[in-house]
């Protein structure tokens, strides 16, 4: 029996409130056993590590059989978390760049094996050498590019939001760095790490490249936020998913917008609400959804 745990959390203060949500959908035995040893267990960690809220959705073979929501979406509010209660869900999203260039391939649009730069409007070159990056290389995180923060920043306006290919362009002018993220004296992240193909390197900016590489190959140019939406959310049925170039509430779904959670973060010994933070490499992380989507 395979099962699926998708669990998406809403960091800070609080603890269990009073109408936690349930919805079973299951008489499978085992399926029965895990689900009341979660609900008992998830009330107490949220206590213990002072998380005001979570949902969190089970499938077996892929089929729903449990949703669950405890806590708040909102501790200053104390709204309840709700299993339709929507979170900004990371790095989930990666898996929708693999999926739109593998429909890119099926449909001939692409081939795995050709070269990134058949592709994009800006040149990439790999400083430590190797053959030309594929397709295959960003899909599989073997383009030599190392770790980065998503090129995320502080953003509020829609007019201010850049265009993918805009901000990917910029980034590949740092052959050996980065831009600069913060004061330290770890303030650049190391661009490039390795040859192309010489190993496993989890990359934020090679996810974000295939986002341009979806927006230049498939037939009807679609930004790759409507490719997405279109073509994978739509299609599967996806309730209150939606992949905004940024979470910001211009280029958000109203009714989206109404069910999203409240993050949380420390500052000086205090629980205070999350900046808001875009991620210009957005195909990498910027997804939102319910567990159950």
């Amino acid at each position: 029996m395979i099962r699926c745990l998708i669990l998406m959390v809403a960091l800070g203060i609080g603890g269990a409130a009073h109408g936690d949500e349930r919805r079973v959908q299951t008489k499978d035995a085992g399926d029965l056993e895990l689900i009341q040893a979660l609900d008992t267990l998830i009330p107490q960690w949220l206590r213990s590590e002072e998380i005001p809220g979570l949902n969190i959705a089970l499938a077996r073979r892929g089929v729903l059989v449990w949703e669950g929501a405890y806590g708040y979406a909102d501790a200053k509010t104390r709204r309840p978390m709700t299993t339709d209660t929507v979170f900004r869900s990371g790095s989930i999203a990666k898996p929708y760049a693999s999926v739109a260039i593998m429909q890119l391939v099926e449909r001939g649009a692409l081939k795995l094996d050709d070269p990134i730069d058949t592709y994009l409007p800006f040149k990439v070159v790999n400083p430590f050498g190797g053959p030309p990056i594929t397709i295959r290389h960003l899909l599989t995180h073997r383009s030599g590019l190392g770790g980065d923060s998503a090129a995320s920043y502080l953003c509020e306006r829609a007019d201010t939001i850049r265009p993918l290919a805009e901000l990917l362009a910029l980034a590949y002018r740092y052959q050996y760095a980065q831009a600069p993220v913060g004061t330290g004296p770890h303030r650049f992240h190391q661009m490039w790490t390795q040859p192309v193909g010489a190993q496993y390197q989890y990359s934020n900016l090679g996810v974000a490249t295939l986002g341009v590489i979806v927006e230049r190959a498939n037939p009807e140019r679609l930004s790759y936020s409507d490719y997405v939406q279109k073509h994978i959310m739509d299609r599967l049925g996806m309730q209150y998913a939606q992949m905004p170039p940024a979470q910001i509430r211009e280029l958000i779904r109203a009714d989206i917008w109404e069910r999203l959670s409240t993050g949380y973060q420390v500052l000086g010994g205090a629980w205070v609400p999350t900046a808001q933070v875009c991620f210009g490499e957005f195909p990498c992380g910027g997804s939102l959804a319910t567990p159950a989507d």
